[in-house]
């Protein structure tokens, strides 16, 4: 079972790990992660896909990562697509202020 909680917590210890600052690289303002360019990944490599590539991740990781919803929602039709990639977005979010209220 898909938990969106548990992979942006995974996303966020491979970010930290990365670079401590990367945060500061995100426009949590332009955050849209519906969006290969806007994306946390399109933010950092240019391009959703560029940044699955830099990272050596394929489609399981990057949803097991938080950087994305899982295929068969995407595909399938699912009627709740949109809030899972809105709640993505909100965790995501929500993990960039916590940041930048850290280091302030």
């Amino acid at each position: 079972m898909y938990n969106m909680r548990k992979a942006v917590d995974a996303g966020l210890r491979q970010q930290d790990h990365l670079d401590p600052n990367w945060f500061n690289k995100i426009y949590r303002t332009k955050l849209h992660m519906g969006s290969c360019k806007d994306c946390m990944l399109g933010q950092q490599y240019g391009d959703f896909e560029e940044g699955v590539k830099a990272l050596g991740l394929d489609d399981e990781s990057a949803v097991n990562l938080g950087y994305s919803i899982p295929r068969f929602m995407i595909y399938d039709g699912c009627d709740l697509v949109d809030r899972f990639w809105k709640a993505l977005n909100r965790m995501w979010k929500e993990a960039i202020m916590d940041r930048e209220c850290w280091t302030s």
